[in-house]
């Protein structure tokens, strides 16, 4: 999505006198500028690629052949959308969100649903569903692989990726058993070190939002003392660097796939 670039880039989080009124706090309080779409638009990873590869970009939210549906639906939908409504499309990647709670439209990571479990104002019915998805959590990651081979399978004019930002080590023995998948998944480069996991080499390679932006790596002066507030938690989205050697690795397995 390209979250975190404006931090990067924008003018207000580069200037030291906004930045001591107003800190750097995530999520924003006052929501994202014109200024911030701007930079997050044209600095992702995606926007590179169809630009390298002259494809026209489309987003599963807007793709509108398809039904509403978010993420977590979105190869059930695929798996039964008529071939001619897909005919122009040349390649799909997919991040599957293994560990996104998704419900009524919103999407929870492992930190907010316990903070949603541990809320004493959430009704226990609301509670019981997080539970009943933690229990069947096996069998979910289980129906979504199934799902992604059906869809490599019924769409097979269609190059799929799958774009992993972390290594899943309990998917290692689910995935062997759907080669089509596992042969799909996308490997980064960066610095000449090769990876599944994004996450694991911006970090270690210190190319995080959070390593690279200007109102993180000015936050102390050289005495130690704090120039300006920082939330709860940083961005550790990929930074723009990231963002252009994503790009490249993603264009290099389109190229090597010949297709």
């Amino acid at each position: 999505m390209g979250l975190g670039l404006d931090l990067e880039l924008s003018q207000r989080y580069n200037n030291d006198t906004w930045l001591k009124e107003n800190g750097v706090i995530l999520p924003r309080p006052d929501g994202f500028t014109d200024e911030d779409w701007h930079h997050i638009n044209n600095n992702r990873w995606p926007k590179k690629v169809c630009e390298e590869l002259r494809k026209e970009e489309h987003d599963f939210k807007n793709l509108n052949r398809l039904n509403a549906c978010n993420l977590s639906d979105f190869m059930l939908e695929l798996s039964i959308t008529p071939k001619e409504l897909l005919k122009d499309v040349s390649h799909i990647v997919y991040e599957p969100q293994v560990t996104r709670f998704f419900h009524n439209n919103e999407q929870f990571t492992p930190a907010e649903m316990l903070k949603k479990i541990n809320d004493s104002n959430v009704l226990s019915s609301e509670k019981q569903i997080m539970y009943d998805w933690l229990d069947n959590h096996d069998e979910y990651i289980e129906n979504s692989l199934k799902l992604m081979e059906l869809c490599i399978e019924r769409h097979n004019e269609i190059q799929f990726l799958f774009f992993y930002y972390l290594d899943y080590q309990y998917l290692d023995e689910k995935i062997k058993k759907y080669p089509k998948i596992q042969e799909r998944i996308i490997k980064f480069t960066i610095n000449e070190e090769t990876s599944t996991s994004l996450c694991l080499l911006i970090s270690k390679h210190k190319l995080r939002v959070c390593d690279t932006a200007y109102c993180y790596t000015h936050r102390v002066d050289e005495f130690g003392n704090e120039r300006w507030k920082i939330g709860d938690y940083v961005d550790e989205h990929a930074g723009v660097l990231a963002q252009e050697m994503v790009a490249k690795s993603v264009i290099k397995h389109i190229i090597e796939k010949g297709e």
